[in-house]
């Protein structure tokens, strides 16, 4: 019989349980964790819904959240031990913030009777270290804080620009018992800045009716924003191009007749014709959505070819100096495309006539078709062409043959092409890869890393870590036996180049990847390149395919000697 009288027992909680918890609340499903000595106070089983994935260092842990959050739109999580581990986020937590990139960066601490930062065995200020670098960052002090805490950072990395916040805790918190968890509303988490300026959208739509040649320009807010199907009605309604960022492939098929180009800076060197000046010089008026300083796009250079130009920034982000050239629209993106869509679609304005790019489509088709090579080697042109074929969700690591992928490479639609943009950190493509594979909600969509040997060797451990959740993914490693892109620039610098800072040892990266039980081949000739990597598909497991690319002397000419490289 129940004693009516009887004191009510609340339940106590860990620390370790609210932080997890609360994560699994705001959608987070993996937490990319490399646990040390605060294990005695977190186990990582204290949530259901909460998968760890072990990485075996933490620039692949940085990464894998990374691209699970560009993947998804959501926040991801990532977990470290203290002092050298926090210190391993940089690269990771730099990039995020960088590439606008909304990811949590929690990193344990020592008890908090033991924080003399510097003095205590692996105690240092991790929040001082990468204030300048997050949006957020913060020590926790008592277990009763971490709700809140974790609720703050989580918003924060999602008001544009995005980006990461960083949460440093203690070990002795993560141990700490609590009954009095507080409750926060958490329903919404999209932040909507309403800041709409009608009359300067009005002066918009004034200048695209009296622009003869108008451009759409868009940057990665542009898809961050779920504003896609409204930059394609667009172009489409006014026949209007598009030139989009790095990281913006996609929002038009490649094969799309308005679809005019994604700027690099390698893209004269590559093509052998300056495509920026055949691209910009006819245009009056440049309508940017989402531009961002980071990417390959400058006023001085790009907006400066031909005729003058009307220039307008709905969002985006750029210094000062840079923004007072243009007519800003300031506020939520895809809101006010909403309304510049509407205050056009009562003007009724005719078609634009499109202008004349033959040059650079002919340029490009003649790179893809461009496919000769040495013995035994295969034209970086052909590793492009037979993964296009593919249709597959392409992530880039860093080096020449990216900018070889942004100009010859055809996404189908956004997000079948990632790539680090901002920082640009070589050794990324693994780790982008496994992000890439667990947030993509179809496990039969194809996914293809394309890595170098230099890259390739950052990340190499976690093969395993691919091998121990078995993913479907193929990784195609370009081995040259040396970092092309550095050797282009002392080519460039110097007239020659030295050795010991550019080549690598010879490897057999089949054997590598035999040795992490990965299966494994090597391709020597286009037709064999084609025919593995059909039967890698049919793999339900981690691939490699070791290429021994080709790079023509002529584009590597071309590019130590353009003056555009950035």
């Amino acid at each position: 019989m129940k004693n009516e009288n009887s004191p009510v027992r609340k339940t106590e909680i860990t620390g370790a349980k609210i932080l997890l918890d609360k994560l699994s609340e705001f959608g987070v499903r993996y937490i990319f964790a490399i646990p040390g000595r605060e294990s005695e106070g977190i186990l990582f089983n204290e949530s259901p819904n909460l998968q760890i994935v072990l990485t075996s260092i933490e620039l692949t842990a940085g990464f894998a959240a990374y691209a699970c959050a560009v993947v998804s739109g959501k926040t991801q999580a990532v977990f470290s031990t203290l002092g050298p581990g926090a210190a391993n986020l940089a690269n990771a937590i730099y990039s995020s913030y960088a590439d606008r990139v909304p990811v949590v960066f929690i990193t344990a601490q020592v008890e908090r009777n033991k924080i003399f930062y510097n003095y205590t065995h692996q105690c240092i200020d991790a929040v001082k270290m990468y204030d300048s670098v997050t949006k957020f960052a913060h020590e926790i002090c008592d277990v009763n804080e971490i709700n809140d805490i974790i609720e703050k950072a989580f918003k924060i990395t999602q008001i544009e620009p995005k980006g990461p916040a960083l949460i440093s805790i203690p070990i002795d918190v993560l141990k700490q018992t609590t009954s009095q968890i507080s409750v926060s509303n958490t329903q919404d988490k999209t932040i909507i800045n309403q800041d709409l300026n009608s009359s300067l959208i009005d002066k918009v739509v004034e200048k695209i009716e009296n622009a003869k040649q108008p451009l759409i320009y868009a940057g990665n807010e542009v898809i961050r924003s779920g504003s896609v199907d409204l930059i394609k009605s667009l172009c489409e309604n006014y026949n209007i191009p598009l030139v989009s960022a790095y990281d913006t492939k996609g929002i038009l098929p490649g094969t799309h007749p308005l679809n005019y180009f994604t700027c690099t800076s390698y893209a004269t060197g590559i093509l052998g014709i300056n495509a920026d000046e055949v691209i910009f010089s006819p245009i009056d008026c440049l309508i940017a959505f989402g531009y961002d300083w980071k990417d390959d796009v400058f006023p001085d250079k790009h907006f400066s070819y031909g005729v003058d130009k009307t220039l307008i920034s709905f969002s985006g982000i750029m210094p000062d100096k840079i923004r007072s050239k243009f007519l800003n629209i300031p506020g939520n993106l895809r809101a006010n495309l909403n309304i510049l869509l509407n205050k056009l679609s009562v003007k009724k304005l005719p078609l634009k006539k499109l202008y004349d790019i033959s040059s650079v489509k002919k340029a490009v088709q003649k790179k893809l078709d461009d496919i000769e090579a040495p013995l035994g080697l295969i034209n970086i042109s052909s590793v492009i062409n037979t993964i296009n074929k593919t249709q597959a969700v392409l992530v880039s690591d860093i080096g020449t043959f990216r900018h070889y992928v942004i100009l010859l490479g055809n996404a189908i639609k956004p997000g079948y092409f990632l790539t680090s943009a901002g920082s640009s950190s070589f050794g990324t493509g693994l780790p982008l890869g496994l992000g890439t594979r667990l947030a993509y909600p179809d496990k039969n969509t194809k996914i293809v890393v394309l890595t170098r040997d230099g890259g390739f060797n950052s990340t190499i451990g976690d093969l395993r870590t691919l091998k121990n959740l078995n993913l479907n993914i193929v990784i195609v490693v370009l081995n040259n036996d040396k970092n092309g892109l550095i050797n282009i620039y002392q080519q460039k610098g110097h007239g020659k180049t030295y050795s010991p800072s550019v080549a690598h040892a010879k490897a057999s990266f089949v054997k590598i990847a035999e040795g992490y039980n990965c299966q494994a081949f090597k391709a020597s000739s286009s037709e064999e390149f084609e025919t593995i990597i059909k039967e890698a598909f049919e793999i339900n497991a981690p691939v490699v395919i070791e290429v021994s690319v080709y790079y023509p002397q002529e584009d590597i000419d071309r590019l130590v000697n353009s003056t555009d490289l950035a």
